[in-house]
């Protein structure tokens, strides 16, 4: 496949839309180097201007295609009328006011080449303000129960134009969780999603007048949209949770149902060390929620150090070489840490084993613990066990434990065994965590 064969359409949806704005995203569009491309505007936006910003914009650019959109219900309409009228491989969904770097469709390219069977990538972003960038946001790979608990990955993404015929178009009816909602859908269906690890597009931000009636109102439509449409696919999936929104506006909390736990109890192990304290009530029930889901392996908390003040780790991340490192360690409990790492619940590449959960079918199925592992050999080892059989484990952050004393480290030996069976697996680095952020015990900090 060469370079340019790949045929791409950039839908820019206008749907209430600042002119200026709009004017700065179409112009970082037309500074894409890439003649196999077309840019669909998508103007909903009788009276504003869209039309002759695009003309003067785009001059003689054969690429440009303009269409008025009649009648549209919400953006999700706008962006259903670009896949109408489209003709790429490939569809790009630009956010009414975002911006693309200009060298994305190589990158795009790239990643298709290697994974041609991707039916949506994303990317890492960050934020424009005044002409500044900031808050770069440094994604996971595809993280179910992350993206169960807020849409990370924002609203620009690139869509393979077959997963339109598999799981549907955009919901028209929703007004701010419509993006969401399709990410969901295809999280959930079996699709397959990449991540490009690096800053390919830019969420312009301003200040918004907070104490206005009509900001208000749209923020809090825009949550319980959201919280609806997660609760939505939950039912969907047979699974039973409550979905209830958080303060911060940035996340909701999903409530899985674990009080069936102690008629349950011997479906699963209980692993606790000698110097481990579970901290706080319905510790077992909490992780029992998440164990009892089918595709949950592993379901560890959040420890505690010292005076009970910082944090011993949220899990655990693991480098290229096996070295796995304490996610937040010596973080205040009192910060949710970089992206809110610490307080929302997440799939982790490793939960701590001095107090987790563990389904037990799954461990007598794939074997159990090595025992010539030692140390936290042993715990990732079954962790990858978990991920090779395509299940999952989960950080849950309100599953509290203290640790008097740090555990054992592994041996030389135990760790060249680790990596003769994983050595692989490891070499593709961690799926949950950026590369672009640093490894070792300063992890979840920005560079």
């Amino acid at each position: 496949m060469k370079m340019e064969e790949i045929r791409f359409s950039v839908i820019i949806g206008a749907y209430e839309t600042n002119q200026l704005f709009f004017k700065q995203v179409l112009e970082s569009v037309c500074q894409i180097g890439w003649r196999n491309m077309e840019i669909q505007v998508m103007d909903a936006c009788p009276g504003a201007g869209i039309e002759s910003t695009a003309r003067v914009v785009c001059g003689e650019d054969y690429r440009l295609h303009y269409h008025k959109v009649h009648r549209a219900l919400s953006m999700a309409s706008v962006w259903n009328e670009g896949i109408r009228v489209s003709r790429g491989d490939y569809l790009i969904f630009l956010g009414s006011t975002d911006c693309l770097h200009p060298g994305i469709l190589q990158y795009l390219t790239r990643a298709i080449k290697e994974d041609p069977q991707a039916d949506l990538i994303y990317t890492d972003h960050d934020e424009i303000n005044d002409g500044a960038r900031m808050n770069p946001k440094f994604l996971p790979g595809l993280n179910l129960e992350l993206l169960r608990h807020t849409n990370y990955i924002g609203e620009t993404f690139t869509v393979k134009r077959q997963l339109f015929a598999s799981i549907g178009k955009f919901q028209e009816k929703l007004s701010f969780a419509f993006a969401y909602d399709f990410l969901l859908r295809a999280a959930t269906s079996g699709k397959r999603l990449r991540h490009i690890p690096t800053l390919l597009w830019h969420r312009r931000i301003y200040d918004l007048p907070l104490h206005s009636y009509e900001v208000r109102e749209a923020l809090q439509k825009s949550m319980r949209e959201h919280t609806v449409v997660a609760q939505a696919s939950l039912h969907l999936q047979g699974i039973p949770a409550t979905v209830r929104s958080d303060a911060s506006g940035e996340y909701w909390h999903v409530e899985y149902e674990g009080g069936d736990f102690g008629a349950h109890h011997r479906d699963v192990i209980v692993l606790k060390e000698e110097g481990v304290r579970p901290l706080g009530k319905r510790i077992q029930e909490k992780l029992y929620a998440y164990v009892k889901q089918p595709d949950v392996a592993i379901a560890g908390g959040k420890f505690l150090r010292g005076f009970g003040t910082t944090v011993d780790n949220c899990g655990w991340i693991c480098d290229r070489e096996g070295i796995s490192y304490p996610a937040c360690y010596g973080q205040s409990v009192f910060s949710p840490g970089l992206y809110r790492r610490m307080v929302i619940p997440q799939d982790v590449m490793a939960v701590d084993g001095g107090y987790c959960m563990i389904d037990a079918k799954f461990f007598r199925r794939c074997g159990g613990f090595d025992r010539d592992l030692t140390g936290r050999d042993r715990m990732l080892d079954l962790c990858l066990k978990a991920r090779a059989g395509g299940m999952r484990v989960v950080y849950v952050p309100s599953a509290l434990a203290f640790r008097k004393n740090r555990e054992l480290l592994s041996t030389r030996e135990s760790h060249d065994r680790l990596m003769r069976r994983w050595q692989n697996t490891l070499r593709e680095g961690d799926p949950y965590y950026n590369v672009n952020l640093p490894m070792g015990l300063d992890n979840y900090t920005l560079p």
